[in-house]
């Protein structure tokens, strides 16, 4: 029986060389301490309702919600339509808009 490490690795193999090119990158590989993990860090794929899938199709329950800002969970309808309708009209205005 091999260790837990083992197993993350087996289930995690698109992840290493995301994570040994981000070392190149990113102090420890990451922009953000919560994202430092041994052996290397999960990366994500995409992300619909309550659920997200890492690069290598494993599937999670986004317990975390964006750390509580997109509450309507990932890739919600409304919240698509209305990030598409505004892209349309600029990115990064540099003032206020409506």
């Amino acid at each position: 029986m091999g260790s837990i490490e083992d197993r993350f690795v087996e289930l995690h193999p698109e992840s290493k060389p995301l994570a040994e090119k981000a070392m190149g990158l990113f102090a420890d590989g990451v922009t953000h301490e919560r994202r430092s993990m041994s052996p290397y860090p999960v990366y994500m794929e995409r992300g619909v309702g309550p659920r997200k899938w890492d690069v290598d199709g494993n599937e999670y329950i986004d317990y975390k919600t964006g750390h509580g800002s997109m509450i309507l969970g990932q890739a919600h309808p409304a919240i698509v339509e209305a990030v598409q309708s505004q892209m349309t009209k600029g990115t990064h205005l540099s003032s206020g808009t409506r």
